[in-house]
This record gives C-alpha cells, sequence and structure tokens, in this order.
C-alpha cells in the first residue's frame, strides 16, 4: 500500500434542507460549556406549530434545571428518556433546560466518538444523534444557537454567523440555520481563528494551535474549490465555509463546515484530495440532499467529481480507477452489495460498493452521453433539486433530458446489480484490407450479459488507435479497420469500465486481507531480541501466543507473515512481504499480514507451523 493512513471523510446523514420558512419547527437554543470539568448547559425554547413529540435523551446524571409548558403539551420521563408531546393544530411554545458533565475526548469517560458527545479543553463536540436537544426524529426545524465558552476557546456551528463577541472573560457566538435542517452539531476548542472572504462567502479556519500555520494554505484552496465549482455547478448554497480540526479522529461534513482529526489536516495532501472532497457535499448531499430510502448517491457523484476529477488534472486517474477496480476483486462475493443498497460507509466494503462503483458508474456514464450532456445534466439537477431531497432516478432523469436518450437500463444494471461483467478476448485477427488492415475478434462476457460499450485499443506501427464497440450480449465478433500494419489488441486498456479484471491484472494486496472474511493474522510480538507469534482469530477464542524459536532477524533480510481463510478442515495460505526486520526493532506488537505462502501448513487448529526469515524472498508488489 502507498499509505499508511486512509483517510475517509464521511458525509454526515442527518442534515436535510427545505425551502425556508416550510419548517413549523423552531430551536432558539443556549448552550454553555465548561471545557475544563466537562459541563454543559442547554435551554431550549421550542416553537411548534401541529402536533408532535420531541425525545430528548440527556448524558446520565443530568438534572433539569428550567421548564415551561403551556396548554395542549405534555412532559413525560422514561428509560432514561425525556418526551415533549404537543397536542393540537395551535402554535405551541415550551422550554426546557439541563445541566450535565461530559467526559472529555480522551480520559476516564473514554475515546469520544462520532455520534458521542464529549466536552474538554482539547475539543467539545456535540453531534445530532447524541440527543442533546429535543429531536422530532426525522421532521425537519430551523435553529438559533447561541454558545457560550470560556474566552479561550471558541464555538461553531452550521448556520450563518449572526454575531460574536467576548465579554466577561467569555467568547459567545450565535449561529442562524435559517433552511429547514435534521440536526444540530456543534464543535468548540482552543481555537485560532483565521478568515477571509470569497466573494461574500466567510471562510475561516478553526484550527488547533500547533497547526494554525496551515490556515492561509487551507482558506486559499478553499476559495479555489469554490471557485471550481461555481463554475461547473452553481453558486455556493450557502454563507460560509469553515474547516474545523478536531482532537477526535474523525473526518465528517456538514452544511458549510467540514470537522476533521488536527492529525488530519497536517498531512500535507488533504488540501489537494478531502478538502477539495468536503467542499462539493455542500453541493452533493447538503445542497441536494438525500432520499436515502433509495440509496446514497452523493458519495459517488463526489467521489467522480472531486477525487477522479483531481486524478486526471495530475494525469494519475487511469491508476486511481484500477486501485478502484483492484479492491473491487479483493471484495467476497458475500460482502458486495448493489449500489442502490447503499447508505453511508461503515467499513472497507462499503467504501468499494458506495464510493467506487459509483463513481465508475459516472465515468462510463460520461464516456456514452459526452462529456457536454454530461456538464449540461449536472447544472440542471442542481437547478431543479437544490434544498431538496432527490434520489438515483432524480439524477437519472437530468441525465436523460440532456442527451436525449433512454438511460433505464444502463442505470439500472449498474445499481441493482451485484457483480461485474468479466470480458474474454478470442480468436484475434489481422489481414490486409485494401490501404489498411481488418482486425476481427471475439468479446465474451459471462451470464445474464450486461449492455457495454467497450473501449478497444489497436496498437499499430504509427501509433494507437482507439475504438469503442457495443457488447449486449454474452458473446459478439467485431471486426475493425485500421490504417497501419497492427501490432496488439487491448481491450479498456485505461480501465475506464467497471469489471472484473484479468488475474495478470490483480497484484497480491492487502487490501485482499482487509476485505476478506474470517481472516486470521498472524501477530508478532518484540520484547528485546526475543521473538514470538500467535493468530488473531475473527471468531472468539482472542490472540493465543507461542513461542519461535529465533534469536534475532538479520536486518538484510524480509520478515513475513501469513493470512488463512478457513472454510471447514480446507485451508488455503498465501504470501507478502511484509518489511525489513530492521523497522521492527522497536518493543511492541506489530500485525504481520501476509498473502500466498506455500512455505507454512496450516493444522486444525488454524496455526501456523513457522515462521521464518529468507535471505532471498520472491518480489511481489504491495
Amino acid at each position: 500500500m502507498i499509505r499508511l493512513i486512509v483517510i475517509a471523510i464521511l458525509l454526515w446523514p442527518g442534515l436535510a434542507i427545505a425551502e425556508p420558512g416550510t419548517a413549523p419547527i423552531h430551536h432558539q437554543l443556549r448552550v454553555t460549556l465548561e471545557p475544563g470539568t466537562g459541563a454543559i448547559t442547554v435551554v431550549d425554547r421550542l416553537r411548534v406549530e401541529g402536533s408532535g413529540v420531541a425525545v430528548l435523551k440527556p448524558p446520565p446524571g443530568a438534572s433539569i434545571n428550567q421548564i415551561a409548558i403551556g396548554g395542549g403539551i405534555t412532559f413525560g420521563s422514561r428509560d432514561g428518556r425525556w418526551e415533549i408531546g404537543f397536542h393540537g393544530s395551535m402554535m405551541h411554545e415550551a422550554t426546557i433546560g439541563y445541566r450535565a458533565i461530559l467526559a472529555p475526548p480522551e480520559g476516564p469517560g473514554g475515546p469520544g466518538g462520532p455520534a458521542q458527545a464529549v466536552v474538554g479543553p482539547e475539543g467539545s463536540y456535540l453531534p445530532g444523534g447524541a440527543g442533546w436537544y429535543p429531536d422530532f426524529g426525522d421532521r425537519p426545524f430551523t435553529y438559533d444557537l447561541t454558545i457560550d465558552v470560556p474566552e479561550d476557546q471558541r464555538a461553531v456551528a452550521p448556520g450563518r454567523l449572526a454575531s460574536e463577541e467576548v465579554a466577561d472573560g467569555r467568547y459567545r457566538a450565535r449561529f442562524v440555520f435559517d433552511r429547514p435542517a435534521e440536526d444540530i452539531v456543534l464543535m468548540a476548542g482552543p481555537y485560532a481563528v483565521t478568515e477571509r472572504f470569497h466573494g461574500e462567502t466567510r471562510l475561516r479556519t478553526y484550527f488547533h494551535p500547533e497547526i494554525a500555520d496551515l490556515a492561509d494554505a487551507y482558506l486559499e484552496k478553499t476559495a479555489e474549490y469554490l471557485e471550481l465549482y461555481e463554475g461547473s455547478i452553481g453558486d455556493y448554497p450557502f454563507s460560509a465555509f469553515h474547516v474545523v480540526s478536531s482532537p477526535l479522529p474523525v473526518g465528517l461534513g456538514f452544511p458549510g463546515l467540514t470537522y476533521m482529526g488536527t492529525r488530519v489536516l497536517a498531512l500535507p495532501f488533504i488540501r489537494d484530495t478531502s478538502l477539495g472532497h468536503e467542499v462539493l457535499h455542500n453541493w452533493w448531499g447538503n445542497g441536494v440532499t438525500i432520499d436515502y430510502a433509495t440509496g446514497n448517491w452523493a458519495e459517488g457523484l463526489t467521489t467522480f467529481m472531486a477525487d477522479h476529477a483531481f486524478a486526471e488534472r495530475r494525469g494519475e486517474a487511469r491508476e486511481m480507477r484500477l486501485r478502484w477496480l483492484r479492491d473491487y476483486a479483493a471484495l467476497p462475493a458475500v460482502r458486495d452489495r448493489p449500489v442502490r443498497d447503499f447508505r453511508g460507509r461503515s467499513h472497507g466494503a462499503s467504501q468499494v460498493t458506495g464510493y467506487h462503483k459509483p463513481a465508475m458508474l459516472f465515468v462510463m456514464l460520461r464516456d456514452e452521453i459526452g462529456a457536454a450532456a454530461f456538464d449540461t445534466a449536472i447544472r440542471a439537477f442542481w437547478q431543479n433539486h437544490r434544498f431538496r431531497r432527490a434520489s438515483w432516478d432524480d439524477l437519472r432523469g437530468a441525465f436523460e433530458d440532456a442527451s436525449a436518450r433512454d438511460l433505464g437500463g444502463f442505470f439500472a444494471q449498474w445499481l441493482r446489480r451485484t457483480g461485474a461483467p468479466s470480458i474474454g478476448l478470442r480468436s484475434v485477427t489481422a489481414e490486409p484490407a485494401g490501404d489498411g488492415y481488418r482486425v476481427s475478434f471475439t468479446l465474451i462476457q459471462d451470464s445474464p450479459a450486461y449492455a457495454l460499450s467497450v473501449p478497444v485499443t489497436v496498437e499499430t506501427e504509427s501509433g494507437d488507435r482507439e475504438h469503442r464497440v457495443a457488447l449486449p450480449d454474452r458473446i459478439e465478433r467485431f471486426t475493425l479497420t485500421v490504417d497501419a500494419k497492427p501490432r496488439a489488441l487491448e481491450i479498456d486498456a485505461d480501465a475506464r469500465l467497471f469489471r472484473r479484471l484479468a488475474p495478470d491484472e490483480v497484484p497480491v494486496i492487502l487490501r485482499h486481507a482487509m476485505l476478506a472474511r474470517d481472516t486470521a493474522l498472524v501477530i508478532a510480538a518484540i520484547d528485546g531480541q526475543s521473538l514470538s507469534f500467535g493468530l488473531l482469530r475473527s471468531n472468539p477464542g482472542g490472540i493465543i501466543v507461542r513461542p519461535v524459536n529465533i534469536a534475532r532477524c538479520p536486518s538484510e533480510c524480509s520478515l513475513y507473515g501469513w493470512v488463512s481463510e478457513r472454510t471447514s478442515a480446507q485451508c488455503s495460505l498465501r504470501w507478502a512481504s511484509i518489511g525489513k526486520c530492521s523497522q521492527m526493532s522497536m518493543p511492541g506488537v506489530a500485525v504481520l499480514i501476509g498473502l500466498n505462502s506455500p512455505r507454512i501448513a496450516c493444522g486444525a487448529s488454524g496455526f501456523m507451523s513457522k515462521l521464518s526469515c529468507w535471505a532471498n524472498p520472491p518480489e511481489r508488489k504491495m
């Protein structure tokens, strides 16, 4: 693998936007944080038109310190949940306030995560899913949020910054979200705030001091992305875009805001990759929101228009597409899912089927209808669906209108089917024909067949000749004419089809182990000069460590580990080089994953018989 750290920026699925003034629910919130003690005080004045039930799930030990309800409102508590019921068609008003103590991002309460509310000196994060405010389920609302923190802290939330001040030893900021949402999040920390404007759009970084020197570079790059996407899609839909650093190992996107781990932001490639992905999500996912009942289209479209587009500019798009196809080749069939079933990323397999496969769909679609029609469809889709929920069918309709073509079959095969076509090449012949040459060949695919537009490259004495042939059936014979003597013929040389790669196109990579079911890992533990190993299994039983008779491992040889994929009494073993022994000189535990080893036997218990240092191991590409 090229990178030791894989960054996955997730679009937070809780936010949905409708037209202004359509939400019958409004939160007027005041949140006071005391990071030194973990104390949080929340007061929410609710205005609700009509009936409904709001559920508040405060942290354990929270105490109500304020409640005021009018006629037609009920309040109850059970199983740690507080329920506020609104009855009748009139306009209701209710106020509820509570105080609680939350754990810091790291501490006795355990590490925080994307769904856990945390408050501490290094950072505070209150996600919508944590239940810290009265939640009406999937009903949209507007909000007016004031955050109060000590003066050495700064706070931010999605929405328009209506005011901010430092007074009486406190910092207070007010954010107004007047396009109905389904979630509220807020962040605070010891941030250095840097600001600039892109037209009327406020750009800010809220960075921890150790990365504050990166602020200008992030702001400049953000402005570049806004200009890029405003030109290709339409006007930026929000009043601001903020890049906020987090002590948590997260990468999350919200309307007008991205929240990333401090260590992630410090990586030099993030500005050229993940940042642009997050900016684009303000069009796809936050500007046009996702009809999750019919599948998440936004991650695939954003991956295509950000990650893949950046790779195209660098001349690296083919390599990116090959990585996607190799990741798919490593995906066990039992973990394959239709694209329409994807809602959000939860593991590596869902990244393959929810990000990479739909991104390849858009690669193929642009090739199919042409770049001009594709770009027209993107702009029309934005204009017709901004601040509304949209589905895969809505997206298909935009491309059909722009191309004047029925694309129902194209979308159906790539969205509804699992698997991918395998294309075989047979019976290639070449013969003179007039002033040129006639090249004939047969293409074969498995049944049921996909309807494919297959790129064909004929290498001739005077250069490559590019063609496309339609392959609607399982087997088809084709003849092409070229103007120079042919030397070779290649199918999909640029990796523009989502397909199963041929065996010689799939080198052994760690992804095979990461995606495999029931994978067992060899663990090597180094303590001084001694070495022991054990087997980490996915089934109960934990790690068992057995000693190995290796006093020291010579630094000039490679250390190998193995993966065992067992079915009943069968055991298949594969190998791959992990690294030089000299890289493992520090005490501790290292996980060794390997593929394709004939050197190791696997008994019924699944243990490996030996762990060897080989002076001349065969080379394999990782």
